[in-house]
């Protein structure tokens, strides 16, 4: 009797588990087919949605297409055609701001037929050279430019003007990969074929520069200011503190700026701009003379620095700070004017991308050159979806509106080249 007791009750206990086990099973399954269909509903429910925006934006781009048809006698011939490029001069000028919530302000990214994009293409193209031709402006640093902004895919007879924050780092990727180098821990700019066709007479680089496929990169002025500011002020939080062994094991792989570097040309001028920096901090760091923000110290003395100030930038302590770097003339490249930074007044560009159309132009562009490249890699993906979009204009609500308006003055010129419009109220 002790015997049946002893395995009696274990096999009682263990069938007590497995139903409750079973049952919750099948509450489980009932549930994710609850799920599923739930999912499913959501699903159709936004494809019909898309659906529907997508009938519309087809019908708003037909008819924006008509227009310009009706405005210009013919699209001009791309370049490698070696043909004119016949323009109008009664091409409309766009509104300068858009409708509240209106999405294409950004031209996001949707399907479209080949023959559409090439349209797009041309529009753009077009739109720039009016531009250049009204406003007369032809002046270029071309040494600066070639050495600095523009790398080539070497046996495609491809040039490509880029800017930082402007799909740079996916250029640079399409660059190495197509051009096999070189690695990712030496700096792009160091690429030997690139270095040997620079050292030529600049005249000589120019022009055959212009007689290759040119391409220019350009994303919306006003989100490309808060890209900046969330890569180099860490979205307004304070600095991280310097990590000496990370940052080794980094620079093992890839190549890039240091700690104090970054120290150096972003933090201390922007606390400074913003009288950040009390006129004693010299002496709690052990320093003889004052803090002078053009001078690159040693690492340490910067990691005293950190400590004692404890750096932390706002968004509109950053636009007054890139104010004051376009009204001294010294902007950073992360935020240079694209007119001053590529030039599209002086170089003819064939093809003119957005980042909110990145994918779908450089598929096109790719098949057109036979350039052999993945047009769907891009190392910020996120950055085109309409959502992330209205998330970065979301910082400028907090932005008083003299110093938009400010600037908006420097930042207007690019806007007229490429088509970009404000949202609606942005200046009040």
């Amino acid at each position: 009797m002790s015997l049946l007791r002893r395995v009696g009750w274990p096999l009682y206990r263990l069938s007590r588990v497995s139903i409750i086990l079973l049952l919750g099973f099948i509450w489980f399954v009932n549930l994710e087919h609850s799920n599923e269909s739930s999912a499913g509903f959501l699903k159709s429910l936004q494809q019909e949605t898309l659906k529907t925006i997508r009938s519309q934006n087809s019908s708003l781009q037909q008819e924006t297409l008509k227009n310009v048809h009706s405005d210009n006698s013919s699209f001009f011939v791309l370049k490698s055609a070696n043909s004119a490029l016949p323009l109008k001069d009664n091409l409309q000028k766009p509104e300068g701001v858009a409708d509240e919530g209106t999405i294409d302000i950004f031209e996001k990214e949707r399907p479209m037929e080949e023959n559409a994009v090439a349209q797009r293409l041309r529009i753009r193209r077009e739109k720039v050279l009016d531009v250049c031709r009204s406003k007369k402006i032809h002046h270029c640093h071309t040494k600066t430019v070639m050495t600095h902004r523009m790398f080539f895919f070497h046996r495609y007879d491809t040039s490509v003007c880029t800017m930082a924050k402007s799909g740079s780092s996916t250029w640079r990727a399409h660059l190495r990969l197509v051009n096999k180098g070189p690695p990712f821990k030496v700096p792009i700019d160091k690429d030997k074929i690139r270095a040997a066709f620079l050292k030529r007479l600049i005249e000589a680089i120019v022009k055959d520069v212009n007689s290759s496929s040119l391409i220019i990169t350009v994303r919306h002025p006003l989100t490309r200011l808060v890209s900046a500011f969330r890569n180099k002020y860490n979205d307004g939080k304070v600095m991280d503190p310097h990590a000496p062994h990370s940052e080794k094991r980094v620079h093992k792989r890839v190549a890039g700026s240091y700690w104090f570097e970054r120290f150096h040309q972003f933090w201390l001028p922007a606390l400074f701009a913003n009288n950040m920096v009390p006129p004693d901090t010299h002496l709690k760091t052990g320093m003889k003379a004052p803090i002078d923000p053009g001078v690159l110290y040693s690492e340490k003395q910067y990691e005293r620095l950190y400590y004692v100030l404890k750096p932390k930038v706002t968004f509109s302590q950053f636009l007054k700070y890139v104010l004051k770097t376009y009204q001294e003339g010294t902007p950073d490249a992360h935020w240079k004017l694209y007119h001053d930074d590529c030039c599209p007044c002086y170089f003819d560009y064939d093809y003119i991308t957005k980042i909110e159309t990145l994918s779908e132009d450089l598929k096109y562009i790719f098949k057109k050159l036979g350039i052999p490249a993945n047009p769907k890699i891009s190392k910020n993906k996120r950055r085109r979806s309409v959502h992330q979009i209205y998330s970065y204009l979301s910082y400028y609500r907090r932005v008083p509106a003299t110093l938009k308006r400010e600037i908006y003055q420097y930042i207007k010129y690019d806007m007229d080249l490429f088509g970009y419009e404000l949202p609606k109220n942005f200046l009040i």
